[in-house]
């Protein structure tokens, strides 16, 4: 397959550059005439995509659902028709984001996740037939729960909350198939800074959900810690004599996730966040089940919320999630909100994939890489989309 004449976003930036896609992964970027890999072959696939620009497909490393449907409680078919949504909304690769719940129902939901996870690598492989599904890879799992703090519990439901303990990562370690690549804990909670230290080279962990001081998100970060989930929400306020989990996390550099959809973070905030974190700023949706839908009551992470002009909100007025897709979230931050463009793209593409350590195949268009790709306007309406190679 080649694709031609479009504007391609490289290390570098935007540039005109053809792409010559074999099998599901890149296999030439770039302008050589003389070069054999940009010859028309006869009878191949050709996109004449002028006037149009390609980013990599983006990466949601934060995202509980959308369209009535939840990671945590759905089925197996359920997933699988999440996971096409979220590939025409224009996101290729998730982290299945687990949220608080009882015990057996966060084992299953591991259980069903780790086996999709399976399942795709083996068809990507070529180790089982292609079912021919159309959807975003399910590149781990984010498991946002029950290691938070009461005080800061947000949407979680404070019944299911417990303490970290070794026994209970790995009960739930081995139901994901070792599948879990990013875990949310409170650094002040007991146990939180062992469990981070003997278990960092399996999972990243990310502080949330916590009243931590700056003194002991910073022990959990010499722990091993290298994320903030959703810097900002279910967190102390930045002071300026306590700087707390907010000033750890910029201080130190973690990975720091934002909600892009401009009523979690104000948009000043988001670029503070941006000039202050450069290359380590990761976009995330935080969408749960009613994105997608219109405007009205649901059930979301076992609790009913309200969504009404793009927030969802829990009865008590807390904001339980975002009713967004990553994508909007990319244009809003374009269009709207004055992130640098290059940096936009990136932080919703390269770095979400590079704090997991999946950037080695996922999050820029470069030779090897899968062939994850975004058609769109200058606009930022999208035209068409990739997945490992194929057009959907």
């Amino acid at each position: 397959m080649l694709i031609k004449g479009a504007e391609i976003f490289t290390a570098s930036g935007f540039t005109e550059a053809d792409l010559r896609i074999m099998g599901n992964k890149i296999a030439a970027v770039g302008i050589d005439a003389a070069n054999p890999c940009f010859r028309e072959e006869h009878g191949e696939e050709i996109f004449d995509y002028s006037g149009y620009r390609i980013i990599p497909g983006l990466i949601d490393i934060h995202t509980h659902g959308r369209i009535g449907i939840d990671f945590t409680t759905a089925s197996e078919e359920e997933i699988h028709k999440l996971l096409g949504d979220y590939l025409h909304a224009g996101v290729t690769g998730v982290l299945a984001t687990v949220m608080t719940n009882d015990r057996n129902v966060l084992r299953s939901a591991f259980e069903k996740i780790g086996k999709i996870i399976d399942e795709q690598h083996a068809r990507l492989e070529g180790s089982v037939p292609d079912d021919g599904r159309k959807e975003a890879s399910v590149l781990g799992i984010n498991f946002e729960g029950v290691w938070l703090s009461p005080a800061k519990k947000g949407a979680h439901l404070e019944e299911y909350l417990e303490l970290p303990t070794v026994e209970r990562y790995e009960e739930y370690y081995r139901a994901s198939r070792e599948n879990i690549l990013l875990a949310t804990i409170a650094p002040e909670l007991e146990g939180a800074c062992e469990l981070i230290s003997l278990k960092k080279d399996r999972t990243h962990f990310s502080l949330g959900h916590s009243a931590a001081t700056y003194k002991e998100a910073v022990k959990a970060i010499e722990a091993g810690a290298d994320h903030a989930t959703h810097l900002f929400n279910a967190m102390p306020a930045l002071g300026h004599r306590e700087p707390g989990l907010v000033g750890a996390s910029l201080d130190e550099k973690l990975y720091t996730e934002v909600i892009c959809d401009g009523y979690h973070v104000h948009p000043a905030v988001i670029r503070m966040v941006f000039d202050s974190n450069p290359g380590r700023t990761v976009l995330i949706s935080d969408s749960i089940a009613p994105a997608g839908l219109k405007d009205g009551v649901y059930v979301s992470g076992a609790q009913k919320v309200t969504a009404s002009g793009g927030k969802i909100l829990t009865d008590d007025g807390t904001i339980a999630g975002s009713g967004i897709s990553l994508f909007e979230g990319l244009r809003r931050c374009v269009k709207d909100f004055g992130i640098d463009e290059n940096e936009a793209i990136r932080a919703a593409t390269l770095y979400p994939a590079r704090s997991v350590g999946k950037d080695s195949v996922n999050g820029s268009i470069k030779t090897g890489n899968h062939a994850d790709l975004i058609v769109i306007d200058k606009d930022y309406r999208i035209k068409d989309i990739f997945i490992n190679g194929t057009r959907v």
